[in-house]
């Protein structure tokens, strides 16, 4: 009995409660815990059952419970099963049934199956529950398990059963397992329930099979906005960004209105430059609703043109958003860093910290990939004082960022310092202190570090390989290399494009020519990037004929050429000194391989023309280079004055780069070099006289015997 009247009579109103209340707002002395937060308000249930003010019976109990269901309330949740225990109630299936689904909620899968296992005879509603607690943490195949021991008992599935079990298939591996729902939906002759019906369709999306989703969802009777979003989303994860945009224009003749959830779908599947027109048709969809002002879409807009390159359109859409939540600020930060903006995301990760937002996991990865060189140095030490005061200097992804950091900041000691302090390593922190170490040319310390991941158990992925024999390459070690090779023989690596890649260029920069082009034979996949290895490999290696071959191989196999396959391509016409192939290659850069050409580009144009001898081409060259031409490209056409002797156009040279770098000891030796063998000593007194007023210290040559 309750022994507080007013207790009593709120528990009865329990359901008027929680559904409504601006009651407990102008009935102050009905409701002693109006203006609390939902959360208080159940605390304050809770602390009433614990003095015991009033006794729950099974209806009260289950109001609480989906509660601390809803408000994803573990402890309150757990406080409260102890209550049930202690009043005798723990075998009533209603209450276990809901005990069932608030620990999965909670995260609690494990006490979820407990209070499963103790039910006496389960029904329909405690089988659903558990497998909606098993999916609802990826645990498919435990869900699909249940959904067959379910059968093999005699219990037949209903309409909510068959829609949780069919989202725990949520990939290409669990097919078969849809499949076989399917069978079973078939039987119990729901196929054409608009919910049942979604699933399924939601189901054959997910999994890939994007001919059976359209099937199953044309056959819907009554399609409602869930089942349209189900089929653009399954086109939007799976890049068919064509068939996305034809279902939401058909959705959008059905006289179907999109909401949230449409439109993020649509802009996850604009997110690449080739979408950009979608993606700004979405974005003047848009404008004329009420949605843009909303924080997740809107944040998915300013991904969606980060993604495509168009970073000012993504800081337009931050900037006009009315409100921003943490998600906004770390998708803003992220693409200035993925991009290379490390000034900017730096920028905007103060005035996040300004405006009081909460800094979390994702705001300290997203800032670290910002510091990617030695000067953003002291900015990382200062992310990693924010990191440790908020209390996630310990959470290995944080700690792996860190790690990364320091690598490619070029403090290899705080890099290892952060490494050996971690609590828990997985592979993408090896692969951090590896590539630190591989990158900065100290191969030796990346090969002890890889041979000391696999003794602690940790299994090398395609990262970790790529790393090692990027350090064996700057190891110029033949030796390491091949046991590398040696080792991926047999595993899925052999296979791997970008690993085969990476043996290419190991073998080729470790001189062993043979080995690189039996690699690059074998595979059965070529990319850009191995192409411009085997171009830039015989270039090196002075076979300049077949460097041209294989760049025209790479055109006849339909491989769009890059910036790096150029500047291969020109250094072999350079080096050979093919004037005409050098200038043909150079017009195309820009006419049919739209790439944009750059100061390399250049340089070894000018290097072209000046080992020619063709320098007033040359010179011509750098002055109507559309950007300011460097000290080496200016060095490049003072080389070629001095093996031509062209005394005069030298001089011109070396003053543009005397401006450039008035302590460049090298422009004044080939100047006086110059001078000398024209027999102009005067000139070469000058040139010595102009070093020392300048104090610039010729750097002595050195012999290696």
């Amino acid at each position: 009995m309750c022994s507080n009247p007013q207790s009593g009579r709120l528990l009865r109103n329990l359901r008027g409660y929680f559904s409504n209340f601006s009651k407990a707002v102008k009935q102050p002395k009905l409701y002693p815990f109006a203006g609390l937060t939902r959360k208080e308000r159940l605390k304050y249930l809770l602390h009433e059952l614990d003095e015991e003010a009033f006794e729950g019976d099974v209806e009260t109990y289950g109001y609480l419970v989906r509660e601390c269901c809803d408000l994803k309330a573990l402890s309150e949740g757990k406080q409260l099963h102890a209550h049930i225990v202690r009043k005798r109630l723990g075998n009533d299936r209603f209450l276990a049934n809901l005990l069932i689904s608030m620990y999965g909620k909670c995260g609690s899968l494990e006490t979820a199956r407990e209070v499963f296992d103790k039910i006496y005879e389960p029904n329909v509603f405690s089988w659903t529950a558990m497998i909606g607690a098993c999916t609802e943490h990826a645990f498919g195949s435990e869900a699909l398990q249940l959904f067959r021991q379910m059968q093999n008992e005699g219990v037949k599935p209903d309409k909510v059963t068959l829609v949780t079990v069919l989202n725990a298939c949520a990939n290409s591996e669990n097919l078969a397992d849809g499949k076989f729902i399917h069978s079973c939906i078939v039987d119990s002759g729901l196929q054409l329930d608009v919910r049942v019906g979604t699933a399924l369709a939601n189901m054959y999306g997910r999994c890939g099979s994007l001919d059976d989703a359209k099937e199953i969802f044309d056959r819907i009777p009554e399609r409602d906005l869930v089942g349209w979003n189900a089929m653009i989303a399954a086109h939007a994860q799976h890049g068919h960004l064509a068939g996305a945009v034809q279902v939401f224009r058909q959705m959008r003749r059905q006289g179907i209105t999109p909401n949230r959830n449409t439109f993020i779908s649509m802009l996850n599947a604009c997110s690449s430059p080739t979408a950009l027109k979608e993606g700004k048709f979405i974005h003047s969809f848009l404008q004329s609703s009420k949605l843009l002002s909303d924080v997740p879409v809107a944040t998915a807009l300013l991904n969606m043109y980060s993604k495509c390159g168009r970073l000012e359109d993504s800081r337009m859409v931050f900037d006009s958003m009315p409100e921003r939540d943490e998600i906004a600020w770390n998708t803003m930060i992220s693409a200035y860093a993925r991009q290379g903006f490390g000034t900017e995301a730096l920028d905007l990760y103060r005035e996040m910290r300004q405006a009081g937002m909460r800094l979390g996991k994702v705001t300290f990865v997203s800032i670290l990939d910002a510091c990617t060189a030695p000067a953003a140095l002291a900015d990382g030490i200062a992310i990693h004082a924010d990191i440790i005061e908020l209390g996630f200097e310990r959470d290995v992804v944080v700690e792996t960022s860190l790690t990364n950091m320091y690598g490619n900041c070029g403090s290899l000691e705080d890099a290892r310092k952060t490494f050996d302090y971690m609590a828990a390593r997985n592979s993408v922190s090896w692969n951090a202190i590896i590539g630190a170490y591989a990158s900065s040319g100290s191969g030796n310390e990346a090969l002890q570090l890889f041979q000391q991941m696999q003794l602690e158990g940790e299994k090398p992925d395609r990262i970790t390989i790529i790393s090692i024999l990027e350090a064996c390459a700057n190891l110029k070690s033949l030796v390491e290399g091949a046991w590398i090779h040696a080792y991926i023989l047999g595993t899925k690596f052999e296979t791997d494009v970008t690993v085969e890649t990476a043996l290419v260029d190991m073998y080729a920069k470790c001189g062993s020519l043979e080995d690189a082009c039996r690699v690059f034979n074998r595979m059965s996949e070529r990319s850009i990037v191995s192409w411009n290895a085997m171009i830039g490999t015989h270039s090196q290696h002075g076979i300049y004929e077949r460097a041209l071959q294989l760049f025209g191989q790479m055109q006849h196999e339909s491989v769009k050429a890059d910036e790096i396959a150029f500047v291969g391509v020109l250094s072999a016409c350079s080096h050979a000194g093919l004037v005409d192939a050098g200038s043909h290659y150079f017009d195309c850069i820009g006419k049919s391989h739209f790439v944009t050409p750059t100061l390399e580009h250049y340089g070894c144009m000018v290097d072209l023309l000046g080992r020619a001898g063709q320098l007033d081409e040359a010179e011509d060259l750098v002055r109507e280079m559309p950007f300011e031409p460097d000290a080496v490209v200016w060095m490049t056409l003072l080389g070629a004055c001095r093996v031509h002797g062209d005394v005069e156009r030298g001089r011109r040279v070396a003053e543009n780069l005397f401006e450039l770098d008035p302590w460049k000891d090298a422009a004044y030796a080939v100047l006086s070099n110059m001078y000398a063998a024209a027999g102009r000593w005067h000139d070469v007194a000058e040139v010595r006289q102009m070093m020392n007023y300048r104090r610039v210290k010729e750097e002595q040559g050195i012999s290696s015997i």
